[in-house]
């Protein structure tokens, strides 16, 4: 008994903080079931008493148990869609109710007696009370013999809809209820209008917030390094010709040649001419004028000071290619005055 009371008392309590929370802006709706202080009978979302409706069902749940009510302030909005309660996949009804708050109400008690306050945990003088809106009120229908079929909604008796801990009257459970009258119509045309009511009976939970997207962030710009420029690698076949630059050099004109190399550091040989924008395009076989235009499959523009630069690779191959042609001069400069010795030798033995 101690532990029954416990348990009444910490419903009456709850019941305090629940009926529609102004901070709470949505609600899932699920179908209400039946508990101990239930009727006999119940357990789904929506209910017709008439047999002979429209799509031939009575019991509609909401398609994954998951209904919505958004709280506007005064105003509540029912969305979702509803599928038949025997698991049926057709007919389906896209569900919109809005209600607007009323001061006060009527309660409907369906609920057992001892489940209302003082024995029990309901205390309808806490419910809250909302008038249904016609015009914005309506269900859709697809599939069977309801598709493009519109079911609109009225009050049913003056009845209004109730918000509470028990006011869905099948459990004690924070959830609403009401009746409505209902009529059919197709193409605006009202082909069936019901003498009974259609009734919602469901739980209400706050829906949990989702947090907000996460919108991508861009990476920071990479900001310019300073310092000295990492070695650029080249590997390859390069045919090189040389124009002189009007620069003041002891270095004779290079002819061409072709040579093939790799090479992990740039050598730089600065000159006095002017800054050029210099296009570079690289193929497999990369021809590389030393009027620093380049010619390659991918066309990229870089802004260079155009400094003659070579690679240590080539400037070894040119200097051993100019050092070789002054051996070789060298070599025929001494034949020569070798020749030439020998011949006034022989001139001055002659004329003794």
């Amino acid at each position: 008994m101690k532990i029954q009371g416990l348990f009444l008392v910490a419903l009456m309590i709850g019941s305090i903080y629940a009926q529609i929370d102004a901070n709470c802006a949505n609600y899932v709706l699920t179908s209400a079931q039946l508990d101990q202080f239930g009727p006999a009978v119940g357990g789904s979302a929506i209910t017709f008493a008439d047999p002979n409706v429209p799509g031939g069902f009575t019991t509609y749940n909401f398609v994954g148990n998951n209904g919505n009510l958004a709280n506007n302030g005064n105003q509540i909005t029912i969305t979702g869609v509803i599928s038949p309660a025997d698991g049926s996949s057709v007919p389906t009804w896209d569900v919109k109710m809005v209600f607007n708050k009323q001061a006060s109400g009527t309660p409907k008690k369906e609920l057992k007696p001892n489940a209302y306050a003082p024995q029990g945990p309901v205390d309808p003088n806490t419910w809250q009370y909302y008038a249904i809106d016609p015009a914005q009120s309506s269900f859709v229908g697809h599939g069977g013999s309801v598709d493009g079929v519109t079911m609109n909604l009225t009050p049913f008796d003056g009845m209004l809809l109730q918000v509470g801990v028990g006011a869905n009257g099948k459990n004690v459970n924070n959830g609403l209820s009401g009746w409505f009258s209902c009529s059919f119509s197709r193409n605006g045309q009202v082909f069936y209008t019901s003498t009974q009511v259609v009734d919602i009976n469901v739980d209400m939970s706050c829906r949990a917030t989702q947090p907000p997207t996460q919108p991508p962030t861009t990476p920071p710009t990479q900001p310019p390094t300073t310092g000295t420029p990492s070695p650029t690698v080249v590997t390859g076949k390069i045919s090189t010709t040389t124009t002189p630059s009007s620069t003041t050099s002891t270095t004779p004109p290079l002819t061409s040649s072709t040579s093939s190399f790799t090479t992990s550091q740039t050598t730089s040989i600065p000159t006095t001419t002017t800054t050029t924008t210099t296009p570079i395009t690289i193929s497999q076989t990369t021809s590389i004028p030393t009027t620093t235009q380049f010619t390659t499959s991918q066309t990229v523009a870089e802004s260079t000071t155009p400094t003659t630069s070579f690679s240590t690779a080539a400037s070894i191959s040119t200097i051993t290619h100019n050092t070789t042609k002054l051996i070789t001069t060298t070599g025929t400069l001494i034949t020569l005055f070798s020749i030439l010795y020998s011949l006034i030798n022989l001139t001055t033995n002659t004329n003794k």
